[in-house]
């Protein structure tokens, strides 16, 4: 039996489970939600978010296009839906104004602007990429996937030092953590700098990651 905490209640407790990473009884309660206000914006939205989450990515993208005919200035959902044309590998271009603009008018939103670098790196604007992605890490510099996506965006483009400098505050924070570590060696190494590889290749010994 559901509890009467009303629609709302019932739709937040499908956002509660998503961030407790289970989407599947997310998806029951946003589902509960919907059966009693079939046009509720919010449990349909977190039906988006619940199915991506499931790896059911072409339903989901389905599911956002609707939506998005409804309400297009739905930043949640727009970014979402960038976000599956990312992993579903879709041309991104149609993305990249609505992201943008929605960057550039909502800086304070915790996902827009690393959003929008990574659509702009898929478009292949790497300069405006590096800038959104820059920028999220100088609002936010806990974000962690705008900072690992820097990192792999000046890798791509052999820019060594500037990876060396993305990671540091990772390694300075979880010096343990292998993953950082082995990406810094990497980087070390790719400048031909064994020696400086070298603390890092001992940290991360017998991670999948660690060069050899």
């Amino acid at each position: 039996a559901v509890p009467a905490q009303g629609l709302l209640g019932i739709g937040a407790l499908g956002q509660l489970w998503l961030q407790g990473a289970d989407p599947e009884e997310a998806l029951g309660w946003y589902g509960e939600a919907l059966s009693r206000d079939p046009a509720s914006l919010a449990a349909r939205a977190g039906e988006v978010s619940a199915l991506a989450r499931l790896g059911r990515l072409e339903e989901a993208a389905a599911r956002a296009d609707l939506l998005l005919e409804e309400a297009p200035d739905h930043a949640e959902l727009l970014l979402a839906r960038a976000e599956l044309a990312l992993a579903t590998g879709e041309p991104v271009r149609a993305y990249v104004a609505p992201v943008t603009r929605l960057a550039r008018e909502r800086p304070e939103h915790p996902q827009a602007l690393a959003a929008a670098g990574r659509v702009l790196w898929a478009a292949g604007d790497l300069e405006g990429a590096e800038a959104a992605l820059g920028e999220a890490l100088r609002r936010r510099p806990a974000n962690l996937a705008a900072r690992l996506d820097l990192a792999a965006l000046l890798g791509e483009q052999g820019r060594w030092v500037g990876v060396v400098k993305a990671l540091q505050p990772l390694v300075n924070l979880q010096p343990e953590e292998p993953r950082w570590r082995a990406m810094s060696a990497a980087a070390y190494l790719a400048m031909g700098r064994p020696d400086l590889a070298a603390p890092h290749l001992t940290a991360c010994a017998g991670h999948p990651l660690c060069p050899e």
